[in-house]
C-alpha cells in the first residue's frame, strides 16, 4: 500500500512520517496501483473527484471524447509523481504539467 496507517506504533522505524495530521506513514512511491475508484494524482490515490467537486470516471471522461487524469488547474496533464495542485479530471490537453507562471 502507498500509506500505511500508524506504522510508528507498528515499529516500524524504516518509515519515513508523512506531513499530516491523519497518523501515516510513507511507503513505497513507486507503487501507484489505485482501486478502481481510485486515481494515482499528487503521490497518493485520489478519489474520483475533480477540482469541482464533481465525479469524474474513466466512462464518463470518454462519453465527452477525454481522458481521465491527474491534471493541474490548467488540464496539464502529470504522472502523479509531482507536487502541486493536481486532482483527477477529464481532459483533452496533450501537455504535461509546466511550472507556475511567477506572478
Amino acid at each position: 500500500a502507498l500509506l500505511k496507517t500508524g506504522a510508528h506504533r507498528d515499529g516500524d522505524e524504516a518509515a519515513a512520517g508523512v506531513g499530516c495530521a491523519r497518523n501515516l506513514a510513507a511507503r513505497e512511491l513507486a507503487e501507484n496501483q489505485c482501486e478502481e475508484d481510485a486515481l494515482f494524482c499528487w503521490f497518493r490515490c485520489m478519489d474520483l473527484t475533480n477540482h469541482f467537486a464533481e465525479t469524474v470516471s474513466q466512462e464518463i471522461c470518454e462519453a465527452q471524447g477525454m481522458r481521465l487524469e491527474c491534471t493541474d488547474i490548467f488540464r496539464q496533464t502529470s504522472d502523479g509523481f509531482q507536487h502541486g495542485d493536481y486532482y483527477p479530471q477529464c481532459t483533452a490537453y496533450t501537455h504535461e504539467a509546466t511550472a507556475f507562471p511567477s506572478i
